[in-house]
């Protein structure tokens, strides 16, 4: 009855048992392949933020004679002044498009690769 089940309740209580639960992080299998093709992708988008500009610069310079005598840095600064930061980033949407793609590609296939090579390749001992 009631009365029975409120008296157990309270020798459970006054046992004052506890447990410890550990859980290890176990990533799912979709977690561990986007990871290579998320730091692929952040690396083909950083290397095409930073280095387009530059190499609207090396264009220019090569196309425009002109530049040739001014410098790399002038090059910049004048083309920044005229069609502002974006001019600095002129025709790099496919770049940037296809740089984050190929990057993406390239990180996810070779992390795959690695941990499947590794999971199947038996340890080896070394005799030194």
């Amino acid at each position: 009855s009631e009365a029975a089940m409120a008296h157990n309740q309270r020798d459970l209580r006054s046992l004052d048992l506890s447990v410890d639960l550990q859980v290890q992080p176990c990533p799912t299998k979709f977690f561990q392949f986007a990871v290579g093709f998320i730091a692929g992708g952040a690396y083909g988008l950083t290397s095409v933020v930073v280095g387009q500009p530059l190499d609207t610069i090396k264009t220019r310079m090569q196309a425009r004679s002109d530049c040739m005598q001014s410098g790399s840095f002038r090059t910049g600064l004048e083309l920044a002044r005229s069609q502002g930061i974006i001019g600095l980033y002129r025709g790099g949407l496919p770049v940037l498009f296809g740089g984050t793609l190929f990057r993406s590609a390239q990180f996810g296939v070779y992390e795959i690769a690695l941990r499947h090579l590794k999971e199947k390749t038996p340890a080896h001992k070394l005799g030194f």
